[in-house]
């Protein structure tokens, strides 16, 4: 079943589509302003999904185990937050890349999203940037995500991995990505600084 949602002004409620497992396409048209919690929860039927121009947050668990869903998701420029679990369990997902007014990623948006291996971020984005395959948060300094295919910068675009360290493996759900991004911190910072860099007294 394939759903085409008009370009009319509307919501989409909490839980509205949960569990909804025939479900195999969603077109949100460009008069959806929000997607509420659970929204589409478990819709693991999912294979293709048009999020509409107008989108400016996205709930919690929105889309969580929508394990249907592949390639990249692309998050409109509109969106503005991405909340809690948003697209957790989405395990067929290889990439995200994130519009330009995304201001808030909660730590648990991509929770075991284990497929990913490309991070985008729109040139304009004023709160983060993407270099190496790597979300940073610009103000900050600070690396907030990588994936299996993340070179971590050394341009001095990062100073701290404070929530790297703390979050990686439950963000992207295999212990062998936090492996992976730990070593390469210390070949490219080398121990000392890396330590630093994560607070590890």
């Amino acid at each position: 079943v394939k759903i085409k949602i008009s370009d009319e002004p509307t919501k989409i409620g909490n839980f509205a589509f949960y569990q909804c497992t025939q479900l195999t396409g969603m077109n949100l048209g460009n008069g959806v302003t929000s997607i509420g919690e659970v929204a589409f929860a478990d819709c693991s039927g999912l294979t293709s999904l048009d999020l509409g121009s107008g989108i400016t947050s996205i709930g919690a668990s929105a889309f969580k185990s929508c394990s249907g869903l592949t390639g990249t998701l692309i998050i409109p420029d509109g969106v503005t937050s991405i909340g809690d679990y948003a697209f957790a369990y989405c395990s067929g997902l290889t990439g995200f890349d994130l519009g330009s007014s995304v201001a808030s990623i909660k730590v648990w948006a991509f929770y075991r999203c284990s497929g990913i291996d490309s991070i985008l971020v729109d040139d304009t984005n004023a709160v983060y940037h993407d270099n190496g395959n790597c979300l940073i948060e610009t103000e900050s300094k600070t690396l907030i995500l990588g994936c299996k295919n993340s070179v971590i910068p050394t341009d001095g675009s990062v100073t701290s991995m404070l929530h790297l360290c703390q979050e990686q493996a439950a963000m992207l759900g295999f212990l062998t990505t936090c492996i992976t991004l730990t070593i390469k911190a210390i070949l490219t910072f080398g121990l000392k600084i890396f330590k630093k860099l994560c607070k590890i007294s």
